[in-house]
């Protein structure tokens, strides 16, 4: 029971946590992150955490490029993790743009914690996303749905200014 309890307890700060970061983004834009790890194959940029949607469902996104260390190769994708209050997990598992194209999507992880019948549910994914689609975007961003296979589907728009600074970053000559 003390393990149940804690875990619930470890689930509302992660929530309490993703909401006080929706407060302060909306606050100033946030720069590029470079990622530099020697330990792995590529360097990543990252353009900072937005809130999608806030309480009681968040579902907070990144936009990301990996730019492979040997070849120069650049993948662009979108992370994000959903946490949400429901009696079933959703399972995410899928994301089309909007031609309704099928996006590559990889599953990181699944989590819940159960307290008196309602659970939280936690899911982290990515969406890869064609730089070529992103360098495309309209002014209004780039849109794209993720599918469920028990539930809601949800839009996320990437803003313009955070594809233009993740692409200046990654442009420059290093």
């Amino acid at each position: 029971m003390r393990g149940r309890v804690q875990r619930f307890a470890a689930s509302i700060a992660l929530l309490a946590s993703t909401l006080l970061a929706a407060c302060a983004a909306g606050t100033a834009t946030p720069e590029i992150a470079l990622r530099d790890d020697n330990f792995r194959p590529y360097r990543e940029y990252t353009a900072g955490r937005q809130i999608v949607r806030a309480y009681p469902n968040t579902l907070a996104t990144e936009l990301v490029a990996r730019v492979d260390r040997k070849t120069g190769a650049t993948t662009t994708l979108i992370s994000a993790d959903f946490a949400y209050w429901g009696r079933h997990m959703r399972k995410y598992e899928s994301a089309r743009d909007v031609r309704a194209e099928a996006l590559p999507f990889e599953k990181i992880s699944r989590h819940r914690s159960c307290e008196h019948g309602d659970c939280l549910y936690h899911e982290t994914f990515t969406v890869e996303i064609p730089e070529g689609e992103l360098r495309r975007a309209p002014p209004a961003g780039y849109q794209l749905k993720i599918f469920a296979r028990r539930g809601d589907e949800a839009m996320i728009t990437v803003p313009h200014g955070d594809i233009e600074r993740l692409l200046t970053a990654i442009d420059k000559p290093t």
